[in-house]
């Protein structure tokens, strides 16, 4: 009887060390992963925006974070020129607007426009728009002059060639053509108009959004800091 509590007692005390064997090998892989932290170019060809079946990855959204970054850091620079981080850092108070952190309004922003992009680029399709063989040329044309237009940070950020470019800026212009297109057919197709109902936000768009799966990967892009990307 003896001998088999003390069987028992051992059988518990090894299992008790075999536990804390893996808490501990738990806690040190926890840090490990914490210490290595989020390495942006590592994830560029993760998917981060699903459109129906169009997979979209992080490089692809990386032109959109490229064009607000480029905008908002002119601002940033008149903001505090010897900082501008404090302007990305600002927490903004909107009444009509979402209200947040800069970088974090400026990141759901090019979220925005790349789903935009991707939605109207399918909604061109269906009705049949495309290119003349000139605005292919002219796009073609205008993809390689924004490679070489690039700056260092952008390059090494992002990884992007011409071809993505010319992949990016086809969609991004048949997207523009299509709203154009809609603006036509419009009674009140004004500059206005496109704005208030074609554009994010407007109520042709959010309303045909809606037809669409969109899934955004949170995981990663919460972990994506706008602002941080290809300058500062």
């Amino acid at each position: 009887m003896a001998k088999a509590k003390r069987k028992l007692k051992k059988e518990a005390f090894i299992a008790i060390i075999v536990m804390c064997a893996v808490l501990i090998v738990m806690i040190v892989l926890g840090i490990f992963r914490m210490n290595k932290g989020f390495v942006y170019r590592d994830n560029l060809d993760t998917i981060v925006i699903t459109v129906n079946d169009t997979n979209i990855s992080l490089k692809e959204l990386t032109f959109y974070i490229m064009k607000v970054e480029e905008t908002g850091q002119e601002r940033a620079l008149l903001y505090n020129e010897d900082n501008p981080l404090a302007y990305w850092n600002l927490y903004m108070q909107n009444e009509n607007q979402d209200s947040g952190y800069m970088t974090n309004i400026a990141k759901q922003s090019a979220i925005d426009y790349c789903i935009r992009d991707n939605i109207y680029a399918k909604e061109a399709a269906k009705a049949g728009i495309e290119f003349t063989a000139d605005e292919d040329e002219d796009l073609r044309y205008d993809a390689q002059n924004a490679f070489e237009l690039m700056t260092n940070r952008q390059r090494m950020a992002s990884e992007l060639t011409s071809d993505d470019f010319y992949i990016i800026l086809y969609k991004q212009q048949l997207s523009f053509k299509y709203m154009a297109y809609m603006a036509e057919n419009d009674k009140d197709g004004t500059l206005e108009s496109i704005m208030l109902k074609y554009d994010v936000g407007g109520t042709y768009y959010e309303s045909l959004k809606m037809n669409y799966d969109i899934y955004i990967n949170k995981d990663v892009l919460d972990n994506v800091k706008v602002g941080y990307v290809t300058v500062n």
